[in-house]
Parts: structure tokens; C-alpha cells; sequence
């Protein structure tokens, strides 16, 4: 199995679980606060959004995609149409014939891959912290499909 088919299964797996936390959040969800110092749902999903940007510049040294790291936290609908389009980017230039060793693509699932995974999980935790958990779900036959962002 190569490198972009794995790759490309890993971010529709991301999205698939974002996706979950995501669609029909109550209104209160994206700015739920559990104290000082914790991010807010709308301020992860910024925060994964960036880091995508930054897996993106691993796989394609001198491109630059992060023009919103600086950038105060948009609205919850901004910040999520963000998400989308940051994977949908990744995925094509994963798509595209990228020259990249097996350090840099060791390197783009041991740093951005493996944390924004952790960054949804913590939006799932927030979910249920906010009384308005996920149902319970078997992942590992889900419908998951490579360039698929949106359910």
C-alpha cells in the first residue's frame, strides 16, 4: 500500500469524526467554555485548520498556507468551511506527484496527522461536557471514503 492511498484514507477518517462533532452542534457548542486557558470548540477547529496548513507545508516546502495563524477566531460556520477547504487542499497536493522521503512523510503523520486527531477528540469530549454527547459508533466499518469531507 502506498504512501497517498494511506494519507489520503487518514484525512477522510479525520474529517469523518470532525464531521460527526461538527454537523448538528446546539448553538451554545462553539463557544462552550470549561475555564481560563482551554480553548473553546470554534478556537480548536481554527487551531486545526492551521495545523493542516502546516502539514501542507511539510509535504510542499515554500508553499505557505497559514494566513489565518495570527488572525483573531472567525465565526463557527467560517471556521468550519476553513476546516474543509484545509483538507480538501491537502488531499490534492497528496493527489499531486510529490517528491517526499519517508522522513517527511514520517514526519507529517507523527506531527500534524496524529494532532489534530487528538485536537477532535477533544472537540468530542467538549460535546459531551456541553450535554449534547456523539452516539456511540463502530469507526472501523464506517463509510469512509478517500476525498470525502462532508457528509
Amino acid at each position: 500500500m502506498d504512501h497517498i492511498h494511506v494519507v489520503r484514507h487518514w484525512l477522510a477518517t479525520l474529517a469523518y469524526r470532525a464531521n460527526r462533532v461538527i454537523e448538528a452542534a446546539p448553538l451554545q457548542y462553539p463557544n462552550f467554555s470549561v475555564g481560563k486557558g482551554v480553548r473553546t470548540p470554534v478556537e480548536i477547529v481554527h487551531h486545526i485548520s492551521d495545523i493542516l496548513a502546516l502539514g501542507y507545508e511539510i509535504l510542499s516546502p515554500g508553499a505557505s498556507r497559514r494566513p489565518h495563524e495570527q488572525q483573531a477566531v472567525a465565526t463557527w460556520s467560517e471556521e468550519v468551511e476553513r476546516f474543509y477547504t484545509e483538507l480538501e487542499s491537502l488531499d490534492k497536493l497528496v493527489q499531486t506527484e510529490l517528491e517526499v522521503s519517508e522522513h517527511t512523510w514520517n514526519r507529517f503523520i507523527q506531527g500534524p496527522m496524529a494532532d489534530v486527531m487528538t485536537h477532535v477528540g477533544q472537540l468530542v469530549m467538549l460535546r459531551r461536557m456541553a450535554d449534547a454527547p456523539l452516539p456511540a459508533q463502530r469507526y472501523s466499518i464506517a463509510g469512509i471514503e478517500a476525498g470525502r469531507f462532508r457528509l
